[in-house]
C-alpha cells in the first residue's frame, strides 16, 4: 500500500522482453516468439486480460524488462474507501 494504491510488482531473472515485443505484449493473442511458434506455450490472452480488467479498475499495468537480464511487471490500483 502506497499512497492510497495498492501495487503489486512481480519479477523474475529470465530471458527478458525486447524492446519491440514490450509494445505488443498486451495486445489480444500476442505471444512473443520464441524460434518456432508451435513451441509457444498459451494462446496470448493472459496479459491482454490483466490490463483489461485492471484499467476497468482505474488502474494501470506496467512492465519493465531488458533482455538477458528479465522483466518486472507492475500492477497499481487506486484503493476506494
Amino acid at each position: 500500500l502506497s499512497k492510497g494504491r495498492l501495487v503489486i510488482s512481480i519479477s523474475d531473472n529470465g530471458k527478458g522482453v525486447s524492446k519491440e515485443d514490450k509494445h505488443r505484449i498486451f495486445q489480444k493473442y500476442y505471444r512473443v516468439l520464441d524460434g518456432d511458434l508451435h513451441k509457444v506455450k498459451g494462446y496470448g490472452l493472459g496479459l491482454s486480460y490483466v490490463k483489461r480488467v485492471i484499467e476497468k479498475h482505474r488502474g494501470k499495468v506496467l512492465i519493465d524488462s531488458e533482455e538477458n537480464k528479465g522483466t518486472e511487471i507492475t500492477v497499481i490500483i487506486p484503493i476506494v474507501k
